[in-house]
């Protein structure tokens, strides 16, 4: 069983028992954390894809310490002014340990489309018969051949319409 949630405007695909890296700095450590915007979840037997989230899906999980990422050196340099300036960055992260994956009973399919998973995705459900090219004709004559350099010279090429 797993599923897409999407946080801090990253998307993650987790399990329960994963521990995932959560761009949300302000999580208390050991404090539950909800995460309600739940893009995909399959069981095994079939998946359900939201649009654009699924609302009877809910993933829980606890924060267990707040990190630190690498630290990221920025560099500006403005030619011939005699001028630099160096910073850096140290982006927050919280990592979170998902318990619970949990699906409503009263689910309401109105949302999602389910498929079953040995199917994969849906597929587009106007797919043309067969590729139009530019400047076919929908006749079902063959288009004419263009002039030659010595049709054109000598005036033997077709009328243009």
């Amino acid at each position: 069983m797993y599923a897409i949630i999407e946080t801090g405007g990253t998307q993650h695909r987790v399990q329960e028992g994963e521990t995932i890296r959560v761009n949300d700095p302000n999580l208390p450590v050991g404090q539950e954390v909800t995460f309600s915007q739940v893009k995909l979840f399959s069981d095994g037997q079939e998946v359900s894809i939201g649009r654009p989230n699924l609302s009877d899906v809910t993933v829980t999980g606890i924060v267990k310490k707040v990190i630190r990422g690498k630290k990221i050196r920025i560099t500006k340099y403005r030619r011939r002014k005699h001028s630099a300036t160096r910073h850096g960055h140290r982006q927050n992260y919280s990592v979170v340990r998902i318990n619970r994956i949990s699906r409503a009973q009263t689910a309401s399919e109105s949302q999602a489309s389910t498929v079953p998973a040995s199917e994969g995705l849906p597929a587009r459900d106007a797919a043309p018969a067969e590729p139009v090219t530019k400047g076919a004709e929908t006749s079902g004559a063959a288009p004419a051949a263009p002039a030659s350099e010595s049709q054109k010279a000598s005036g033997d090429a077709p009328a243009s319409s």
